[in-house]
């Protein structure tokens, strides 16, 4: 994702690109853009904020568990230094995987029944099997399980006791179906929320959701019900705005009402498949949205794109 991001932001001109790298990934190099190794965690840290304060704008990439995404949000807003992306206050609303629920059926926005979950307090009675489990606020699939009885639920507890993700956790009732997003550019002062195609998740079949990759675009589906309900999602959540991803389950038998399932405030990997198939330059028009207003214009042909970046063409 950051290579692609990278390679999007070395071909607008006159922009000056800046990184940081951690020491122990394979040594980087990229053509217009200055990489910044770093050897711990306190040198990072430290090198952000410096950076931040010497940069027009900062483009964050970090997952939404533990606060870190909406902690670096904060630094950067409290340094003065423009944000592409979501408030702070939008990222925690979506980090917050049962608040969101909450957001989103207020609005009246379709999406599936979230309940908070105890490993030591919610009994197997409350819950409706097949469930899913997982973190209240998780990233990339992580602690999350399909538990089909009330047996397999306590198996499972036993194992569950030192999961610090799991401290804090959600259950929702297990809906069959496809698992599909759409990518939302989000302009808020020109109230303009543009759905990118809609793209098919591949996730592991284990019960776990591990992602997989995609396909680009999705096959068979109503993608204008989609982006619709994609949009209303991120109309639901004040102060949303640049590249925003929206993950749905289109339930088997009822392909026309997609359920959301989460707002990702931020970059994901489907940005490796959109970036690979749009006309123009996909991150200028989210850095620099009123430059175009004309729709973005897309290649032909179907790709299935990896998240380590690798591409192949589908048909």
């Amino acid at each position: 994702m950051l290579l692609a991001l990278l390679c999007d932001a070395a071909r607008i001109p006159d922009l000056e690109v800046v990184t940081t790298w951690d020491h122990r990934l394979a040594q980087l190099q990229h053509p217009g853009v200055r990489i910044i190794q770093t050897n711990s965690q306190a040198e990072a840290a430290e090198l952000f904020e410096d950076l931040v304060a010497s940069s027009e704008a900062t483009l964050l990439i970090a997952p939404e568990f533990d606060g870190l995404l909406t902690q670096r949000a904060l630094l950067v807003e409290g340094i003065g230094s423009r944000l592409c992306g979501p408030n702070p206050a939008a990222i925690a609303q979506c980090s917050d995987k049962l608040l969101l629920s909450e957001i989103l059926l207020e609005a009246g926005v379709p999406t599936i029944q979230t309940h908070e979950f105890s490993l030591e307090q919610t009994p197997a009675a409350e819950i409706s099997f097949p469930a899913v489990i997982k973190p209240r606020d998780g990233a990339g699939s992580q602690e999350t399980y399909l538990v089909l009885d009330s047996a397999e639920l306590s198996r499972y507890r036993r194992s569950w006791g030192n999961s610090c993700l799991l401290s804090q956790a959600i259950w929702q009732p297990y809906v069959s179906g496809r698992a599909v997003s759409v990518a939302v550019l989000i302009t808020p002062e020109q109230y303009r929320y543009e759905a990118l195609p809609v793209c098919e998740q591949i996730l592991s079949s284990d019960g776990r959701f591990h992602y997989q990759g995609g396909i680009l675009p999705a096959r068979g589906v109503e993608a204008a019900l989609i982006q619709a309900a994609a949009v209303a999602a991120c109309r639901a959540v004040a102060g949303l705005r640049g590249f925003v991803g929206v993950d749905l389950i289109i339930p088997e038998g009822c392909p026309t009402q997609p359920l959301v399932v989460e707002i990702n405030p931020r970059a994901t990997t489907s940005y490796l498949g959109y970036t690979h198939l749009c006309e123009s330059n996909l991150l200028q028009r989210w850095l620099n949205p009123c430059e175009n207003e004309a729709p973005l214009r897309w290649k032909s042909g179907r790709i299935q794109y990896l998240p380590n970046g690798e591409i192949t063409q589908v048909d």
